[in-house]
């Protein structure tokens, strides 16, 4: 049976000789697997819209009963030109669909993916978009860090710092129990209001403050260690983010 649908592409990897195998999203929240003849040759016309974080239309020839599909035809249906401009973009336009390959369940995860990406493509800054993203996948899964008391004891006063190992913010009684370092209370605020921002947020939270790679890097390490999950993509992110610092 041929079906066209609409999804970005999530990963490429290579199948045969000249074939690839692609994940997509599609736009009704589903991953599909399809085999892509051919797709690795100089000639390929639908080598362009196959790319990892492109949005497409395909259309497959959906065999009955499997999960591995065959792709008849495929062409780009959003351009995002500046993601190919810049390097950072790239690479955190890899790190954001490898997160939603391995994530599972996430509600609207395409509506939040496409999102995602158009921020990426529009806005200079990009990490604080970025970090809100982990965060809403953190909520998806149900491991996102606890900061609206200590989470050790529930006290709302006198939060000193954020600790990984307890899983969200510490009273200062319970930093020094537990010997944690101390964090600013600036510090403390902007994670706060990174962990209660959503999607529609994103310019919002911008005005207040923008974000960077160690809190890309924070935020990050409660989804890894929570989930148990690593996404091999993060390593790209961070080595450019270190070329730029320098």
């Amino acid at each position: 049976m041929e079906q066209e649908v609409s999804g970005i592409v999530l990963s490429v990897s290579e199948y045969r000789e000249k074939d690839a195998l692609i994940t997509i999203l599609t736009d009704r929240d589903m991953k599909i697997r399809f085999v892509a003849r051919g797709v690795q040759t100089i000639t390929s016309k639908n080598a362009g819209a196959l790319l990892v974080g492109t949005q497409s239309f395909f259309v497959l020839q959906m065999k009955e009963h499997r999960d591995l599909h065959m792709l008849k035809q495929a062409r780009v249906q959003q351009y995002r030109r500046h993601i190919g401009e810049s390097l950072l973009k790239q690479a955190l336009s890899l790190f954001y669909c490898e997160l939603f390959l391995k994530c599972e369940n996430v509600e609207h995860g395409y509506e939040l993916l496409v999102r995602a990406l158009d921020d990426l493509e529009k806005k200079e800054d990009n990490y604080t978009c970025a970090c809100v993203l982990i965060n809403l996948l953190c909520m998806s899964q149900g491991i996102a860090p606890w900061v609206d008391s200590c989470v050790s004891c529930g006290r709302i006063d006198q939060i000193a710092t954020l600790s990984l190992k307890q899983g969200g913010f510490l009273c200062k009684q319970c930093m020094d129990h537990l010997h944690e370092r101390a964090w600013s209370k600036k510090q403390l605020q902007r994670f706060r209001y990174l962990c209660h921002a959503n999607i529609d947020q994103i310019d919002l939270l911008r005005k207040y403050t923008q974000y960077d790679f160690q809190d890309l890097a924070w935020i990050y390490s409660f989804f890894q260690e929570y989930s148990g999950i690593s996404i091999n993509s993060y390593a790209f992110v961070k080595q450019v983010a270190t070329m730029n610092a320098s």
